[in-house]
């Protein structure tokens, strides 16, 4: 008998980490589960505590929302995409190392890889669709793609950046309340940012993406 982890309730940057644990019978798995492990931001590198199956839940980074530049009349720009999550289950040998190489550029890929299998899942797209490609995983869940702006006409007009699509962790920054203002970020991992509004004489800047994250249950 052994506790496998389920995936956590919810995952907020920089918040407390929810999850619950459920109990079943798995004739793949032996001895006692392995903490679960979090790795997000830059390049972070994990090494098999022992020889057992292990589950990778990777999902890549959410987009930032559109910006509107000034100069060119009232805009409102769409919400960012989300991250794709890839899930994945393989038996790793202890000591084996594994490298995860996160890059927030939109729509580029991030990378989970022991020098023999590599993972690889897609960012979202900045003011646009969310990640669906993904290679080498056992289940693929696509991003959300950013919601689209609202705008009524004229330069007096009533604007809303769109808000961020959402991620498996979580919904995307929302619609700022202002209609001239910035996008606002993702609070959730993987989730896509907020896109702007302008009248058109300030640039304005859509809302930072959700990081990615790997969750290693084992």
């Amino acid at each position: 008998m052994s506790y496998t982890p389920i995936l956590p309730d919810e995952l907020v940057v920089g918040g407390p980490v929810k999850r619950s644990i459920v109990q079943r019978l798995d004739a793949n798995d032996q001895g006692v589960p392995s903490p679960m492990v979090f790795l997000t931001g830059g390049t972070n590198t994990w090494t098999a505590p022992e020889s057992k199956w292990y589950k990778f839940i990777c999902t890549a980074n959410g987009a930032a929302g559109g910006a509107a530049p000034s100069g060119i009349g009232a805009l409102a720009a769409d919400g960012g995409g989300a991250g794709v999550t890839g899930i994945r289950r393989i038996y790793v040998e202890k000591g084996t190392l594994w490298t995860a190489t996160f890059t927030t550029v939109s729509n580029a890929n991030c990378t989970f890889s022991d020098g023999s299998t590599t993972l690889s899942f897609r960012n979202g797209t900045v003011g646009g669709a969310g990640g669906t490609v993904a290679t080498g995983f056992d289940l693929i869940l696509p991003g959300g793609s950013g919601h689209r702006s609202y705008m009524t006409g004229g330069s007096t007009s009533v604007r809303a950046g769109g808000r961020g699509g959402g991620s498996i962790h979580g919904d995307g920054a929302p619609s700022p309340v202002l209609s001239d203002s910035n996008g606002i970020a993702a609070l959730i991992f993987g989730a896509g940012g907020s896109g702007a509004s302008t009248a058109g004489a300030t640039a304005r800047t859509g809302g930072a993406g959700g990081p990615a994250l790997i969750i290693i249950e084992g």
